[in-house]
């Protein structure tokens, strides 16, 4: 984890101050990553928990509780992407967002319950989703929440690039 968090907080001081300013609005981020033979994207939302609409009905499918009552909540389709490609970068993603969770409280001074909700997401087809590219995606989605730029990088991505069955259709491409 101190890995993950030397990572984020490298990046996060360029928007410390939006986060200290974030009055707990959903938030909205689109990131990727791609490594020399490695690809992964994801958009997510941002929910603090008591603000999160759908907290009395948290499904028990897709949901991984990252401590107390921060969750991740995957909103895709078995069509949209496969589980088991899900499964396989699960761990890397509460790694990051407990990192995430941390750092959000220190700057906001009180201990925040989280909801990332994980609305799209697509992985190189030469690759698996995980093996440590997920992580920069998921960071870059956090950073993106309150960098337009960075947002519209991501979105021109997604655009750019449809998904087949959670497959990122931009087979080597440098220019992602």
């Amino acid at each position: 984890m101190e890995i993950i968090q030397g990572r984020i907080s490298e990046r996060y001081y360029s928007i410390k101050k939006e986060i200290s300013n974030w009055n707990f609005e959903k938030l909205t981020g689109i990131g990727k990553k791609a490594l020399h033979d490695k690809y992964a994207i994801l958009e997510i939302n941002i929910f603090r928990f008591i603000d999160y609409p759908d907290k009395e009905t948290i499904e028990e499918n897709y949901k991984h509780i990252i401590f107390r009552n921060s969750f991740i909540i995957w909103k895709l389709s078995e069509s949209q992407f496969p589980k088991e490609l899900y499964e396989y970068g699960k761990n890397e993603l509460i790694r990051s967002s407990e990192a995430v969770i941390d750092l959000f409280s220190v700057v906001k001074e009180q201990r925040l319950d989280l909801v990332f909700e994980i609305v799209w997401a697509g992985y190189s087809v030469n690759d698996h989703w995980g093996r440590g590219v997920i992580e920069f995606a998921f960071v870059n989605s956090i950073l993106s929440c309150f960098d337009n730029e960075l947002f519209q990088q991501g979105l021109e991505s997604k655009k750019r690039h449809p998904l087949i069955d959670g497959e990122y259709q931009c087979k080597y491409q440098h220019n992602y």
